[in-house]
């Protein structure tokens, strides 16, 4: 009898044992839960906005998850302190959480951090905002173009430079980016917000940039002074030759005896 319960009770410890280590086992990779989702691909989807980013959104627009959406065509203004703050206030104030949005999808490539890339619009009243959040970042200058434009003295006016490379920028974006265009250049000459200070640097390093070089004005052409030249004709019966030679002084007119 007594046997018996010695194996009972090793029986019991043994499954308590392999119920321990179950329990601490990690969990595997099948055990995690399938965050992939797959975003329709229509050119324009709507949402609500679920978390406002330093730079994003996270917006539910009906999937198993919010989506992460970056600004298409913007960046953080970083010309001095305070650009990513003001940026990320902006982002908050314009598209708070909860706020409903429409999303025009970008045909710029999407960074890996984020599900896509897109100009959001804010509906207010169940009136979606012509102007999006993009572009009011940045005519507020809480945001500047992505890719940038040389606003330098030396350089072309920002609107030739956007009308340059618009040609190579894919629908929609390039009709966006013209707005854009205009909303920096008028925040940069009102020296609105962080873009302010760029404005600010910029005319400073225009001031202290070196002048370029002058071209001096030619000297007026003068008729050159040909020194007066002493001849000495050397006769024969069937030549003349003449020798010119400098008017120095021969030693021996110094002492007079030639």
């Amino acid at each position: 009898m007594a046997f018996a319960d010695a194996c009972a009770y090793r029986v019991l410890f043994a499954a308590l044992v392999v119920t321990w280590l179950a329990a601490c086992a990690p969990v595997t990779e099948t055990a995690r839960l399938d965050t992939d989702i797959e975003i329709p691909p229509d050119a324009v989807l709507t949402g609500q906005v679920s978390a406002a980013g330093s730079t994003d959104l996270a917006v539910d627009i009906g999937l198993a998850r919010p989506v992460a959406v970056a600004l298409a065509g913007i960046a953080v203004v970083d010309c001095g302190a305070g650009g990513a703050t003001a940026y990320a206030a902006g982002l908050t104030e314009l598209a708070p959480v909860g706020a409903a949005v429409t999303l025009v999808r970008s045909n710029a490539p999407t960074e890996s951090d984020y599900d896509l890339t897109a100009f959001v619009h804010a509906a207010d009243q169940d009136r979606i905002a012509e102007a999006s959040v993009n572009e009011v970042l940045v005519r507020t200058g809480r945001a500047r173009l992505n890719p940038p434009v040389d606003h330098s003295a030396t350089a072309a006016s920002a609107r030739d430079q956007v009308a340059a490379d618009t040609a190579r920028v894919p629908a929609p974006d390039h009709d966006y980016r013209s707005v854009l265009a205009a909303a920096e250049d008028e925040a940069w000459q009102a020296r609105l917000g962080p873009i302010g200070a760029c404005a600010t640097r910029q005319d400073t390093l225009d001031r202290n940039r070196d002048p370029a070089p002058t071209a001096q004005p030619a000297a007026p052409a003068t008729e050159t002074q040909v020194p007066p030249r002493i001849g000495i004709t050397v006769q024969r019966p069937d030549v003349e030759i003449t020798l010119q030679r400098s008017p120095r002084p021969r030693p021996c007119e110094l002492v007079d005896r030639c």
